[in-house]
């Protein structure tokens, strides 16, 4: 919905943690795969699937720490829409949203809004009131 607004070098960093988000619990269902692609599609670039074995988790989210607050927040809604895709919020993937969420310096608040924007299926003028 507005990770075309990412640079080049925020959508491969997105790519990483998205990738690596999918496969946290170990399985890669369906729904998260056609989120991937929807997002591959979206971002206008093309990125190979990265293994999680290959990486660099901290290094992909500390590439955000110049970000906009509001790039970092369109990183997080992204990454929520992905663990929420296949209706399975497990504890790998809270764990992950919950670190991203942190370290974009996105507060409970602001993080629960946009949550609540994939799990009401909002549209985008009403996720960017949040952005």
């Amino acid at each position: 919905m507005f990770l075309h607004e990412l640079s080049k070098d925020e959508k491969k960093s997105f790519w990483v943690i998205a990738n690596y988000l999918t496969m946290v619990d170990g399985v890669l269902q369906d729904e998260e795969q056609e989120l991937l692609d929807a997002y591959d599609a979206e971002m206008n670039e093309t990125f190979s699937e990265i293994h999680p074995s290959q990486v660099d988790f901290r290094r992909a989210i500390d590439s955000f720490k110049s970000s906009t607050e509001r790039i970092k927040k369109i990183v997080y809604f992204a990454l929520f829409g992905i663990a929420a895709a296949d209706g399975e919020y497990t504890t790998e993937e809270e764990r992950m949203i919950e670190l991203t969420r942190r370290e974009f310096l996105i507060s409970d608040s602001d993080g629960s809004l946009l949550e609540k924007c994939i799990r009401d299926g909002s549209d985008e003028t009403g996720v960017a009131q949040y952005l």
